[in-house]
């Protein structure tokens, strides 16, 4: 899967978590933004057992951004808000990482996110951790696996970017019919 232009928004970026205090991270873009937080800074240990305390100080950065430190996408101001946060651990190698990926209003994601892993792209190869030919494991908070590359260089407003490309499993869930009744007077639905 081919995935938007990516790119590290912003390095060692602060803000004041409630009831934690000052929390630093990166901010990333790949289809959502993404505040990076490694779990070091966070005094969590990476285990199952804790997913609400991930799941709980999540939430809280989330805010925190978004009241203190809101992103604003270069090219499109309506893309202004983070809901996404990527907890990262270490994994086998420096291009193996894990993440606990929290999201506003209060689930985590069971994959490794494509968004996410697009957004981790960008970031890592800003910070020169990876270049045109490394892969990237994204590991998730489960054990699913997505493998990310980087196809090629772009921009996005004034920011270097990338393309990044995500390969992974997938498995059907279910399938659904949607049927629109010809003497609806509001098929597409509507807006208050």
């Amino acid at each position: 899967l081919t995935n938007v232009p990516s790119f590290l928004y912003a390095r060692d970026q602060e803000v004041e978590v409630a009831g934690f205090g000052k929390l630093q991270y990166d901010i990333a873009y790949g289809g959502n933004f993404y505040a990076i937080v490694p779990i070091d800074r966070v005094g969590i240990e990476f285990r199952r057992e804790n997913g609400n305390k991930f799941l709980d100080l999540g939430l809280r950065i989330s805010d925190a951004i978004n009241e203190q430190n809101r992103p604003v996408h270069p090219e499109n101001p309506a893309i202004a808000v983070c809901h996404h946060i990527d907890f990262i651990a270490p994994g086998d190698s420096p291009l193996h990482w894990k993440n606990a990926m929290a999201i506003h209003p209060g689930w985590f994601d069971r994959s490794p996110c494509g968004t996410g892993t697009s957004a981790r792209l960008a970031q890592l190869f800003a910070l020169g951790e990876m270049s045109l030919d490394d892969v990237l494991i994204n590991e998730s908070w489960i054990g699913s696996i997505f493998q990310g590359r980087i196809k090629e260089r772009t921009r996005v407003g004034n920011i270097d970017a990338i393309v990044p490309t995500i390969t992974g499993r997938a498995w059907i869930m279910g399938e659904a019919t949607w049927t629109l009744d010809a003497t609806d007077p509001f098929p597409e639905g509507f807006l208050v």
